[in-house]
């Protein structure tokens, strides 16, 4: 998908769902792109809490 350009500090904010394999993955691709924040989508998290 980004070939071999990707730059490991080019990532800088994934936006997933709270599921926990999104969770999970998020975590690790932390380690492959230090700089990068990983946010839950708030919509996700009401609606399950609602």
């Amino acid at each position: 998908m980004f070939g071999e350009d990707l730059e490991y500090n080019s990532l800088h904010l994934l936006i997933t769902d709270g599921a926990t394999y999104c969770l999970k993955a998020g975590r690790g691709l932390k380690e492959l792109f230090p700089n990068m924040m990983h946010v839950a989508c708030i919509c996700h998290a009401l609606n399950r809490g609602g």
